[in-house]
């Protein structure tokens, strides 16, 4: 057990339950069909709450790093997917895209580009895209709302 635990356990603590309370809200927001995509919300959660002062943390980021995944997804979810390598040069295309986007306009988060893959898995749907837009501005919410209380743990 290190000395950051013992002197900071209720940040640790407070911290981990704020996570399991968005992702619980992340959750909430999905369908069980569209489990996948709480995979990269996981990430997401995890360097709001453990690492908050990261740059991947600011609002900015979270929110137009997903947006731009997502975008990327449904761009690359419009190909006809009908044999395996072009099903898998679209998933492919989608994270690369996805990554290329974030760098160039100073948004990088990195749980959004398995935004992007989720979106070309599931496919394109109006739920979808409602679910992924509510979740990122609710975390950003959270984050702005709990950021003062919050200490960075790794």
């Amino acid at each position: 057990m290190s000395h950051h635990f013992r002197t900071y356990w209720r940040s640790y603590l407070f911290q981990s339950l704020c996570a399991v309370l968005a992702m619980l809200l992340v959750l909430l927001a999905f369908n069980l069909q569209q489990a996948t995509i709480a995979t990269s919300f996981a990430a997401t959660i995890f360097i709001l709450f453990m690492a908050p002062t990261s740059d991947a943390a600011r609002p900015r980021k979270v929110i137009g790093g997903h947006a731009v995944g997502l975008i990327s997804g449904i761009l690359w979810s419009l190909l006809p997917q009908t044999a395996l390598v072009p099903t898998v040069m679209a998933h492919a295309f989608a994270v690369g895209t996805a990554a290329l986007l974030m760098t160039v306009l100073d948004l990088e988060h990195p749980p959004a580009a398995g935004t992007a893959l989720t979106v070309v898995l599931e496919g394109y749907s109006v739920a979808l895209v409602l679910a992924i837009l509510i979740s990122v501005i609710l975390l950003a919410l959270a984050y702005r709302f709990l950021r003062p209380v919050l200490r960075d743990l790794v």
